[in-house]
C-alpha cells in the first residue's frame, strides 16, 4: 500500500510539472518613462482580445515594478497599466490614444515586457500685481496651440494668487 501511495505522489508531481511547463506566462516591469525608475503598486490588467478565449486578470507590481501572469492559456492578449499621477497606457502604444500592440502567447513560451508610463503634466504659477503681491480670485485659462485655439483647462487663483 505504501508503495502505491508513493507512486501516486510521484505521478501527481509529474502531472503538475508537465502542466506548469505547458502553461504560458507573461512577466514584465513597469517603469517611469523619463528616468526608467520602477513603479511599485501599478495596476496591470491582462485582457483577451475581444472574440478570443482567456481570462481577464489584474495584478499590482511589486516594489521593483515587476508583475507576472502565470499559467495562461495560449491566446492573444492586451495589457494595460494604470497608476495615480500617470497617464494610463496599453502595451505597445507609441503615443497617448494610439493603438496598442496585442501579445500572442503560445504554450510554454514565456513573454517578457517593459511598460513605460508618462507622468501627467501640470501648469502652475502665481498671478501677481506690480508689487509682487498675489492677486486672489483671478481666472486663469490654458489653450492648446491649434487653429483655432482649443481650451484645455482653467483655474482660479487662491488667496495667495497661486493656481
Amino acid at each position: 500500500m505504501r508503495q502505491w501511495v508513493n507512486a501516486m505522489r510521484r505521478l501527481l508531481l509529474l502531472a503538475l510539472a508537465a502542466s506548469a511547463l505547458q502553461a504560458a506566462s507573461i512577466r514584465g516591469a513597469v517603469v517611469e518613462n523619463m528616468t526608467g525608475r520602477a513603479l511599485a503598486r501599478t495596476r496591470v490588467t491582462l485582457a483577451p482580445v475581444p472574440g478570443s478565449p482567456g481570462p481577464t486578470l489584474t495584478v499590482r507590481t511589486n516594489l521593483n515594478g515587476n508583475f507576472e501572469f502565470l499559467a495562461l492559456p495560449a491566446g492573444t492578449y492586451l495589457i494595460s497599466a494604470a497608476r495615480a499621477g500617470f497617464a494610463p497606457v496599453e502595451y505597445g502604444q507609441k503615443e497617448f490614444r494610439s493603438a496598442s500592440q496585442p501579445i500572442v502567447v503560445e504554450e510554454s513560451t514565456p513573454v517578457l515586457l517593459e511598460i513605460r508610463m508618462k507622468r501627467f503634466a501640470a501648469i502652475a504659477g502665481t498671478v501677481v500685481d506690480e508689487n509682487d503681491v498675489g492677486i486672489p480670485d483671478t481666472n486663469v485659462v490654458a489653450y492648446r496651440d491649434t487653429q483655432p485655439p482649443q481650451l484645455v483647462g482653467h483655474a482660479t487663483t487662491d488667496d495667495r494668487g497661486m493656481y
